[in-house]
């Protein structure tokens, strides 16, 4: 059930707040796929906040492609996209996708255990001849391919991930819940390239089409590095977040 209160004593703006709410009553089933909103002025007395309040959290909503604007009909929910959160809650797409009420399918295309490249055991903090397992994979939601990825992780470490099946379960679930392992913190950097012809293939875009390379180390408590991580995301049905808290010295 959508909740309307705005707490003026809370950091965030009130068009955030705002924004923050219709996303929750829409992830809880309150406004459906293709259901209508209401329209600006109701929106408008349900909160008792301004006009430009509602209309900069509902252009917030369109630019993340969680609403449509229909000239002449009104304001309507559109099909989820995945928002991968980058900072303050470490989650795998798994996670995110299931909490964002999509239906998440991964394929393995290869698991193999490799002799890595000089970088990855740099990435990883192991010495020479270690060996390491490396996880090719496409996954998306809805049958849609929005992410080809290759995961790295010390063999010595999880070597319970070779006979272990992904198509259908979460590795950080499997590494924290099967493994005992902690996963405590990560870095991740993204920047934007074009696509190849083999990533443009796999998630069904046109060559040099605009997209996504996220990467990420995450390590265990004693710092240990887990895992190093690349994804090619399609910028078409994903977009990022990030949550910022202004820190006043």
């Amino acid at each position: 059930m959508l909740n309307p209160k705005i707490d003026k004593e809370d950091y965030r703006p009130f068009y955030i707040q705002v924004k923050q709410a219709i996303e929750k009553n829409i992830e809880s089933g309150g406004w459906k796929i293709g259901e209508k909103m209401p329209g600006e002025k109701e929106l408008e007395a349900m909160f008792n906040v301004s006009r430009t309040v509602i209309r900069q959290a509902l252009n917030e909503l369109v630019i993340e492609k969680r609403i449509i604007r229909e000239k002449g009909r009104g304001t309507f929910v559109t099909k989820p996209e995945v928002n991968f959160r980058l900072v303050q809650e470490l989650t795998g797409f798994y996670q995110d996708t299931i909490e964002q009420g999509n239906e998440p399918f991964t394929k393995v295309i290869k698991k193999e255990l490799i002799n890595p490249s000089a970088e990855i055991l740099k990435f990883l903090g192991l010495e020479k001849k270690s060996r390491v397992i490396k996880m090719h994979r496409l996954r998306g939601i809805q049958k849609k391919p929005l992410i080809l990825d290759t995961t790295y992780l010390p063999y010595e470490l999880c070597p319970e991930v070779m006979d272990t099946d992904f198509s259908s379960r979460s590795l950080y679930a499997f590494l924290e819940e099967d493994l005992g392992f902690v996963i405590a913190r990560a870095h991740r950097t993204l920047v934007a390239v074009s696509a190849s012809k083999y990533v443009a293939e796999k998630l069904e875009l046109e060559i040099n089409e605009p997209i996504i390379v996220f990467k990420s180390i995450a390590c265990l408590e004693d710092g240990r590095p887990i895992e190093y991580f690349e994804g090619y995301h399609s910028c078409r049905d994903t977009y990022f977040s990030v949550d910022l808290v202004r820190i006043k010295k």
